[in-house]
């Protein structure tokens, strides 16, 4: 995810941002239109991680880590997640203990615009990530050109302009269960590489077949491997065309 804040001149040097992990693979899910289940909880945090490295940081915890980044200089540390209800002062002078949360200052910053980077991607492995500190800028307008082209895909014009970004939000976040070459479970909660469920009807409507056939590939070469270890040999050849 990427984050981009214009602040006044007032403020750019007393931005406040924060950020903690989680230890659940699954997701709590609103029910009758109540979704105070999605709500930050401090437990969530119970045990995680928190390291530093070079104007960025990374929370791990028992399933994913997630690393952060920006393209101005932040002063972060460690706080204690059951302060973030008390208020911003409460939070900046607690101290972490089993629930930690990393807390973000932009004391002495002279930038307008602030930059953020936020992936579950190792950083070694993101091609961006460093790179985003420097050339944030671009790689943002990149992104929102990204999806501009991808939100595309669906055209929807109603009287409602909240109905139309909704449809928007909507494709943005089928993108997102695309992990190559599988179509995850979700896009947030269960987003881990399983066959997808459902989620692969969406990748039909949009005309994302490369996709799908990637997928399917995949599929098949699992299960030949599979027939592979367990027989020594793969006695039953299918051929598929897509």
């Amino acid at each position: 995810m990427l984050v981009k804040a214009e602040l006044p001149d007032s403020v750019k040097d007393k931005l406040v941002v924060a950020a903690a992990g989680g230890n659940r693979i699954d997701s709590k899910q609103p029910t009758g239109g109540n979704s105070s289940a999605l709500e930050f909880s401090p437990s969530d945090t119970n045990s995680t991680v928190p390291t530093f490295t070079d104007n960025s940081f990374s929370i791990t915890g028992s399933y994913a880590t997630i690393s952060v980044t920006s393209n101005v200089k932040m002063n972060y540390a460690a706080k204690d997640s059951s302060m973030y209800s008390s208020g911003v002062d409460a939070l900046l002078t607690s101290t972490a203990a089993n629930q930690p949360m990393v807390v973000g200052t932009t004391d002495g910053n002279t930038e307008n615009t602030v930059y953020m980077m936020i992936t579950t991607d190792s950083p070694s492995e993101n091609k961006y990530f460093n790179e985003y500190q420097t050339n944030a800028r671009e790689i943002f307008n990149d992104s929102v050109n990204y999806f501009k082209g991808s939100c595309g895909n669906y055209k929807i014009d109603t009287p409602d302009p909240y109905i139309n970004s909704a449809m928007r939000a909507q494709v943005m976040a089928m993108d997102n269960i695309w992990d190559n070459p599988v179509i995850t479970h979700g896009a947030i909660g269960w987003h881990n590489g399983q066959g997808g469920w459902r989620g692969g009807y969406c990748f039909v409507n949009a005309g994302w077949s490369d996709r799908i056939k990637k997928l399917i590939f995949k599929i098949i070469l699992q299960d030949r491997r599979k027939i592979q270890e367990e027989y020594g040999h793969i006695h039953l050849t299918t051929d598929v065309i897509i």
